[in-house]
């Protein structure tokens, strides 16, 4: 699996112990970059394997679908 998958799958794990999860955890756990967990969130979003709660910027978390 590609390094993109293989981090995919963390971040599953993440919410999985966290129950919700922000964009800076990802940052900080993967040490990738704001846009880079973004995305990685998003994908996971468009997946169907996250839920996006909140509005645009600070407020934003993902639980698991």
């Amino acid at each position: 699996t590609s390094k993109k998958e293989d981090n995919k799958q963390k971040v599953l794990a993440l919410v999985n112990k966290k129950k919700r999860i922000h964009n800076n955890d990802v940052e900080k756990i993967l040490k990738v970059s704001d846009s880079t967990a973004t995305r990685y969130l998003k994908e996971l979003e468009k997946e169907n394997k996250l839920v996006r709660h909140g509005k645009q910027g600070r407020g934003v978390y993902f639980t698991k679908k």
